[in-house]
C-alpha cells in the first residue's frame, strides 16, 4: 500500500464533507467538491487499499446518519438538490419509493415539472392565484414556466407535497 492511502474512515469523510461544504440560504449543504455530468456529488475514499468514488449524499448518510453504504437502498434528497448532502434533507428508500417521489414532485420524464422552481415559489404562487389578483398567464411570466405548469401546479398535478 502506498504511503498515505488508506481506508477512510468516517472521520476521514466527515472532515471531508465539512471542508467542501457550502450552506445555502434553503440549509442545503452544497457540495464544492467533484461532481458528476449528472450534478451528484463524488467522493473519493479508500477501500482496502483500493479508491473508490462514491455519492456524496450517500458517504453523508453514512456518516452523519449511520446508513450502510453497501445497502442497496436508495438515498433520496427531500429538497431535490442533487449536490446536497445536508443529513436532514437526505431519507432512505427503496428503487420503487425513488421513482414515486420523482413522478409525485413532476420530475418523471416527459413531466413539464418545472425544475427552477422552489417550494417557495409554488407557495407563493398558488397563493397569489387564490387571492385572484394574478391569472395563470401572469404567474407563467412571472415565475418564467408555462401557462399549462401553472395550472398543474395551482390544481396540485405537480408539487403535491407542498
Amino acid at each position: 500500500m502506498k504511503k498515505g492511502r488508506h481506508d477512510s474512515t468516517r472521520n476521514t469523510v466527515y472532515r471531508r464533507l465539512v471542508l467542501h461544504r457550502l450552506i445555502d440560504e434553503r440549509g442545503c449543504w452544497i457540495w464544492t467538491g467533484a461532481t458528476m455530468k449528472n450534478g451528484y456529488g463524488v467522493i473519493g475514499v479508500y477501500v482496502n487499499g483500493k479508491q473508490s468514488n462514491r455519492l456524496v449524499h450517500r458517504a453523508s448518510a453514512w456518516v452523519f446518519n449511520g446508513f450502510n453504504p453497501s445497502s442497496e437502498l436508495q438515498i433520496m434528497h427531500k429538497c431535490d438538490v442533487k449536490n446536497c448532502f445536508n443529513p436532514e434533507h437526505l431519507s432512505v428508500g427503496t428503487q420503487l419509493d425513488n421513482i414515486r417521489d420523482m413522478w409525485n414532485k413532476g420530475r418523471g420524464p416527459n413531466q413539464r415539472h418545472p425544475r427552477k422552481l422552489t417550494a417557495a415559489d409554488v407557495t407563493e404562487m398558488r397563493s397569489m392565484y387564490e387571492e385572484g389578483h394574478h391569472t395563470t398567464r401572469q404567474l407563467a411570466q412571472m415565475f418564467g414556466i408555462g401557462k399549462s405548469a401553472v395550472s398543474s401546479i395551482i390544481r396540485k398535478k405537480i408539487w403535491s407535497h407542498v
